[in-house]
């Protein structure tokens, strides 16, 4: 009994300090979705679910503002480019390294054909 209620006691600490993570994120219910993806073209559709979940949400709160939720949708995108972007400073660099990889390698210019 004792080692169930110890074994409850760190799980129910690990729990808490998860919870006070600042990665971690509530998705926006089914609802939310449903009220934003009405009169909401496919290329639009497309980009909502490219999103995460802090975009979604974003883009929930800037539809409740905006008319047209299309325009909502992008702007949360836009919003969540430029906050990956600082997230990832050197992606740029990344990018690069791996198209100097791919370009090294290839078939053709190693064989000649």
């Amino acid at each position: 009994m004792c080692k169930i209620l110890f074994f409850l006691l760190i799980m129910t600490n690990v729990l808490a300090q998860e919870d006070d993570c600042r990665d971690y994120c509530i998705p926006p219910s089914s609802k939310e979705e449903y009220e934003l993806m009405t009169n909401v073209n496919c290329e639009s559709k497309r980009l909502y679910h490219s999103l995460d979940c802090w975009g979604k949400n974003r883009a929930i709160e800037l539809s409740k503002d905006c008319e047209n939720n299309n325009i909502a949708i992008q702007e949360a995108a836009k919003e969540m480019a430029r906050r990956q972007k600082n997230e990832y400073p050197n992606q740029k660099d990344y990018q690069q390294r791996v198209q100097e990889r791919s370009g090294q390698y290839l078939y053709n210019e190693r064989f000649g054909y």
